[in-house]
């Protein structure tokens, strides 16, 4: 009789894994602003775990408007960076990420950037469609300036001031949930971003109380 010491393999069908990963996170307080021909960018001093052996950035600049850009990254020790020869009228995303002893962290991403415009003017005919009680879509005019919007809001019952968060919108119109308790209590406005470079307000609008709430 033949005789199997060894115990038998067992597969996982179902594992789990918790990461740990040694990257640092990606730089706060980017900024980023339009040349005629490039892009100027700069960026703060990441902060948390695994900073202290931060050797270098990478600097990753993407075009948007050409369908299946090759997206370049530049390395470098400093905190700023100037891409140049980029193409005039077309948007970049732009992120950077650290490089440490474990390699590439997450990139952070700044705002967007049309190259070789200025301050874009502000949105026009911003309009707002309630589709539930809680629920909003927004949509307005831009403009080929513009790489990008921000949507700052205000309840019109409590007295607070208008804000916006960092989150920069591609497109012309943007979908608002979870506005209690009623997408009537509250105000809207945009602004147009080019980098550092933004706009005035647009027109405000209030939300209408849908249909039977």
């Amino acid at each position: 009789m033949l005789r199997n010491d060894h115990a038998p393999h067992r597969s996982c069908l179902t594992c789990t894994a918790t990461a740990r990963p040694k990257t640092a996170a990606g730089p706060v307080g980017i900024v980023t602003r339009p040349t005629a021909t490039g892009i100027d960018f700069a960026w703060g001093t990441p902060t948390g775990p695994y900073t202290d052996s931060i050797d270098r950035y990478g600097v990753i600049a993407y075009d948007r408007d050409t369908p299946g850009a090759f997206v370049e990254t530049v390395g470098t020790r400093n905190k700023s960076l100037h891409f140049d020869g980029l193409k005039p009228g077309h948007r970049y995303t732009l992120a950077v990420q650290t490089w440490n002893r474990a390699g590439g962290g997450l990139p952070a991403v700044g705002r967007p950037v049309v190259v070789g415009a200025g301050t874009p003017p502000a949105p026009t005919g911003l309009k707002v469609v309630s589709t539930d009680a809680t629920t909003v879509q927004l949509s307005w005019k831009g403009s080929a300036q513009a790489a990008g919007y921000r949507v700052w809001i205000r309840n019109i019952n409590n007295g607070s001031q208008s804000a916006a968060d960092e989150s920069v919108i591609s497109e012309t119109n943007h979908g608002i949930a979870f506005l209690v308790p009623g997408a009537w209590n509250y105000e809207f406005c945009m602004t147009a971003v080019n980098g550092a470079l933004e706009s005035g307000k647009s027109n405000c609008v209030v939300a209408p109380r849908p249909a039977g709430s």
